[in-house]
């Protein structure tokens, strides 16, 4: 039985985990599916898909060097590099950058942990595979107390006329 068992995580251990195909990217008012290609080391994307939820400007520099320009950030990626560069930080990437057919590929890696980094107002959430909006106002409004409200709050005494 046991041993029944163990062959039977075997076949499934060695079944490939089916990759997704797209990425949900959103805002409060649009959503939009962006087809992810395969690449050497991992997914990619092509750049200009991301708009116009997530704004940003895709500029061929020179040669193989690209700048990718999200909420005034600029982000520099080479073709067949697994680096992109923001300011003065470098970030290692899974994948390479790639052209095809004149159009920027990126790295889906890039996308969901640098992007989210120079935008801030962009969540990733990997159990829906979306990038998302985050509405900072929306969170007040709710009544959630999240980290900026909580920072802002802590060391206020409370106003002890308010509680009867």
């Amino acid at each position: 039985m046991i041993a029944v068992f163990l062959a039977a995580l075997q076949i499934a251990a060695a079944q490939p985990i089916a990759a997704p195909e797209s990425l949900l990217v959103k805002d409060a008012t649009r959503e939009k599916t962006v087809a992810l290609v395969p690449g050497d080391g991992g997914p990619l994307l092509r750049a200009d898909a991301l708009r116009p939820v997530v704004p940003m400007t895709v500029s061929h520099l020179t040669g193989n060097r690209w700048m990718l320009i999200v909420n005034g950030a600029a982000i520099q990626v080479e073709q067949g590099s697994r680096f992109a560069k923001v300011g003065d930080d470098s970030y290692q990437l899974a994948a390479a950058v790639d052209v095809r057919k004149g159009e920027l590929y990126v790295p889906l890696q890039l996308v969901v942990e640098v992007v989210p980094r120079v935008a801030t107002n962009l969540v990733w959430d990997a159990s829906r595979f979306e990038l998302a909006e985050h509405l900072i106002g929306v969170d007040a409004a709710l009544g959630w107390e999240g980290p900026a409200r909580r920072d802002a709050s802590a060391g206020q005494q409370p106003d002890r006329r308010d509680r009867r």
